[in-house]
């Protein structure tokens, strides 16, 4: 009867520890499953986000890249049209000395800048052909500012 006993003891012992064990297994193979599915979760949003800011950086040089070409395309078209400028002042008479003398009439002829002489008109008409390229820099840089403050 003791034998009978101890076995019985023997077999609630086996039966209470396989019971726990397969409980604690299927928590944490639980825990393991809900785990998983909340780092795919996360995997997901990540991903997503990381998608959402390389198409916002996209779109960013692609508006710096129009801006730039944009900027580009005006400085080209400055430096053509000095070129020409430039051809058209050859037949432009070389600056002439004056004397300046007291009550002496000035021999102006208007203010036009048809008076000119050619140095002075290249040198005016560079500095125009400057102060447009400044002005395309500043509309690219207008245009990109603009273009980011949209988004």
């Amino acid at each position: 009867m003791q034998i009978k006993i101890i076995a019985l003891l023997v077999a609630l012992i086996a039966s209470g520890g396989i019971g726990t064990g397969a409980y604690l297994k299927g928590y944490s193979d639980g825990e393991s499953d809900e785990r998983l599915a909340w780092q795919s979760k996360t995997d997901k949003i990540r991903a997503d986000a990381s998608e959402q800011a390389r198409q916002v950086e996209r779109t960013q040089q692609e508006a710096a890249r129009n801006a730039i070409q944009n900027q580009l395309t005006e400085e080209r078209h400055v430096a053509a049209t000095l070129r020409a400028d430039i051809n058209s002042l050859r037949e432009r008479p070389p600056r002439t000395v004056r004397v300046e003398v007291p009550g002496a009439p000035t021999d102006c002829q208007g203010s036009t800048g048809q008076e000119l002489s050619r140095p002075d008109a290249e040198f005016l008409t560079g500095l125009a052909a400057r102060a447009d390229n400044l002005r395309a820099a500043l509309n690219a840089c207008y245009e990109w500012s603009e273009q980011e403050s949209s988004e």
